[in-house]
């Protein structure tokens, strides 16, 4: 539903001819202006379809947030139970390959130090990395 813009084009003309612009001319700019302003310019029910279509991107890019946290906590607990599994593996290796009792605390508390720190540069390196990622900008449409 489009509003009229009240724009008195009698008036208009008027002014113009009243400067010295012939009457013909005056006519035609007035025709050209309100045609402008008919087709370009904005109302406001214009104005609040955009608002409503920004709150329904801002529902759905919250939503979006919130999916992205829910994979993140997942792949957290994936990661969690792999290292986990890999401890176990590791110092079972150790005591193999090293004929060291699996019982043995040194034996534990090597592997536990080897495989934490591998653990921290597996997980801290991607995570600087991604930290540093424009959330808006990945998220921008093109």
């Amino acid at each position: 539903m489009a509003t009229a813009l009240a724009f008195d084009t009698h008036a208009y003309v008027k002014k113009l001819r009243d400067v010295g612009v012939p009457e013909k001319q005056a006519e035609v700019q007035v025709e050209a202006i309100a045609a402008l302003i008919g087709e370009r310019m904005a109302t406001k029910h214009d104005l609040e379809l955009v608002k409503r279509d920004i709150k329904e991107l801002e529902v759905e890019l919250k939503r979006d947030i919130n999916e992205l946290k829910r994979d993140i906590r997942e792949l957290e607990t994936r990661l969690l139970i792999r290292l986990g599994t890999l401890l176990v593996v590791a110092i079972g290796a150790v005591a193999t390959l090293f004929e060291v009792s699996a019982t043995d605390p040194r034996a534990f508390a090597a592997a536990a130090v080897v495989l934490g720190v591998a653990a921290l540069l597996a997980c801290w390196l991607p995570a600087r990395r991604a930290g540093r990622v424009d959330v808006t900008r990945m998220l921008q449409v093109d």
